[in-house]
């Protein structure tokens, strides 16, 4: 298990998992939607924007997810509820919106060592995928 792996089930175990604003619902949108609806340990869909709310609906009622549904990315970015953006327009214009309006400041906090032993075994996946070719 990674670092990451160990803190997402530490969530939800304490019912706080990672709240997922997802933007866009088109056919990114909805695999995302049913990735998340799979039971992704630590993680839950909150909320839609959708420049399409009813296709919104729609993807949600397929994923069998219930989650808070807008055609405002502002408000969604804004949202105090929204702990992460998934940013899944597949639209330039529309994403570079979204990464100027999110005011996230924090990011998660993984031990140092964890993350430096988590590093090493990337570094070294990495090395080794790029030396095979």
């Amino acid at each position: 298990m990674t670092a990451l792996d160990l803190e997402l089930a530490q969530r939800e175990r304490e019912g706080s998992p990672v709240r997922v604003g997802l933007v866009g619902a088109g056919a990114m949108g909805q695999v995302i939607a049913l990735q998340l609806s799979g039971g992704v340990c630590g993680m839950r869909l909150a909320a839609v924007a959708s420049r399409a709310p009813a296709r919104a609906e729609q993807v949600l009622q397929a994923a069998g997810v219930r989650a808070a549904v807008t055609d405002d990315v502002g408000r969604l970015c804004g949202a105090p509820e929204i702990d992460v953006l998934i940013e899944a327009s597949g639209d330039v214009e529309y994403g570079a919106q979204v990464a100027t309006q999110a005011p996230f400041t924090q990011t998660a906090q993984v031990p140092a060592a964890a993350a430096s032993s988590q590093s090493r075994k990337t570094s070294s996946r990495v090395a080794s995928a790029l030396s095979s070719v």
